[in-house]
């Protein structure tokens, strides 16, 4: 009979639970723009991407997305932005804020992803934001970032394989003024409870095996 470590046991699944925090990769942007799929003018300086319009082809759309691998489950997402948006022109520009769902990893334009399914998060013009409810609890509000800085947050549960936190700007007056700056993008496990259920478990091991030891103790003695 193979007898089970139960210190080893609870490290190993309790690490497979912590391996769901913290779920996208470079989400300040410190090494650039690392793990991150973009197109159009988009740049990261700073611990922050931004997404502007000096195209140098004949582009009229700058974007920025991370494919996120998750667990079946519910998640937070959240993310800083401040935006300058120009007024000039007929048509206004428009930043577009998103969340899509995959099976596959994504890549390349976002036409070619093969999306399975969308939230819209949030549009931003020169008026301001408009916030949609596609996410449960989604709100924007203050960043501790002080400034002109904003946080989006919204909870959502997972649709396929991939969340795909996306960025959008659309340069739709043809003035090329307008940017938009992302940063702390993160995707946190909300309704996961695997912690709970396995410290019940790792209890129950330990006292199975207490009691076991117990038991063979006494029969020795008898």
């Amino acid at each position: 009979m193979i007898k089970l470590n139960p210190f080893l046991f609870l490290l190993s699944v309790l690490g497979s639970y912590a391996a769901q925090a913290g779920l996208v990769v470079n989400g300040d942007f410190t090494n650039g723009l690392t793990a991150w799929v973009s197109g159009g003018d988009v740049t990261a300086a700073s611990g922050q991407a931004t997404l502007g319009e000096t195209f140098l082809n004949a582009e009229t759309e700058s974007y920025l997305y991370q494919g996120v691998p998750l667990n079946a489950g519910s998640y937070r997402l959240s993310f800083d932005f401040s935006g300058a948006m120009s007024s000039d022109g007929q048509i206004p520009d428009l930043f577009s804020a998103s969340l899509y769902y995959a099976n596959t990893p994504p890549s390349g334009p976002i036409s070619s992803i093969g999306i399975i399914g969308s939230a819209k998060l949030f549009d931003l013009d020169w008026v301001g934001e408009t916030l949609y409810s596609d996410l449960s609890d989604a709100a924007i509000g203050p960043s501790s970032k002080g400034g002109n800085w904003r946080q989006f947050s919204g909870n959502f549960s997972v649709l396929g394989g991939y969340a795909i936190p996306t960025f959008e700007l659309f340069n739709l007056s043809g003035q090329d003024a307008s940017s938009v700056d992302i940063t702390n993008v993160s995707i946190d496990p909300t309704s996961i409870d695997e912690p709970n259920t396995l410290w019940l478990i790792g209890a129950g091991l330990l006292a199975g095996i207490r009691h076991r030891k117990v038991k063979e103790r006494t029969d020795a003695n008898l």
